[in-house]
């Protein structure tokens, strides 16, 4: 009677750690919860992709400051200042929405100041549409953008920004791209 008593424990236990095998193995969640926190598909959390339904879309002609409704500041940047937003890593995203590709000429215009020498990486939708050297106040960064890279739908500009450092004067944030303004054509 003992050994059935200790064999059906076994099973029972066995049966136990296969449920929770299969649980952990396809677990019943979101697909943006799927997408960010598992496959890693999206760079976007949950509540970040909920929040960006209801961006209002960028038009062709938009001129847009830093402190655009329409823009999105995912991932990477500081707080709005008065004249400009600060990047505070080494990669920074801006989230829009667009409702008519095919509206667009396919031109970005970006004015930006740096901290220092920066490289600057930019792309759009995972493909590249910018790298270069800038230094300075005031620069222009003039995006080409083929046709058909803007969709229907959130669109991401990813900014790789590998010399972002440390101001000298005790500012805490890994500084190197401040947005100014942004145009859209």
């Amino acid at each position: 009677m003992d050994v059935l008593i200790y064999r059906a424990g076994i099973v029972a236990l066995i049966a136990l750690y296969a449920t929770v095998l299969l649980r952990v193995m396809q677990p019943e969640v979101s697909p943006a919860y799927r997408d960010y926190y598992i496959t890693r598909d999206s760079t976007l959390s949950p509540h970040e992709a909920q929040a960006l339904g209801s961006l209002p879309p960028v038009r062709p002609g938009d001129h847009l400051t830093h402190q655009a409704t329409v823009l999105a500041f995912a991932r990477g940047w500081s707080h709005a200042e008065a004249t400009h937003r600060w990047t505070n890593r080494r990669q920074a995203e801006i989230v829009f929405r667009i409702q008519d590709p095919q509206a667009f000429q396919g031109h970005i215009r970006l004015r930006v100041h740096t901290l220092g020498k920066q490289r600057v990486q930019i792309s759009l939708n995972g493909h590249p549409v910018y790298a270069g050297r800038l230094q300075g106040r005031d620069r222009l960064i003039d995006l080409q953008v083929e046709p058909g890279r803007f969709k229907a739908g959130h669109n991401a500009l990813t900014f790789q920004l590998p010399d972002a450092r440390f101001p000298l004067n005790g500012d805490t944030r890994l500084l190197a791209l401040a947005i100014q303004s942004l145009d859209f054509e």
